[in-house]
């Protein structure tokens, strides 16, 4: 529940805490978009790098549930 810290290297080789990694950046960057959305341009930018989180999280869950 806490924040814990891990070598990117063990971060690489688990589908799981990789999961947890990208849950993370995607809402962090959600939170990015909302604090920043009167800068339309810098906000698309984010915008896409969301969805290419969110599209990358849906392969590991996917791979992990089967």
């Amino acid at each position: 529940g806490g924040t814990s810290y891990r070598q990117a290297e063990e971060i690489k080789n688990s589908s799981d805490l990789q999961v947890v990694v990208l849950r993370q950046a995607e809402r962090d960057l959600a939170a990015f978009e909302r604090r920043y959305r009167d800068l339309k341009e810098l906000c698309a930018a984010i915008f896409e790098a969301r969805q290419k989180i969110a599209a990358r999280l849906d392969k590991l869950e996917r791979r992990t549930a089967a």
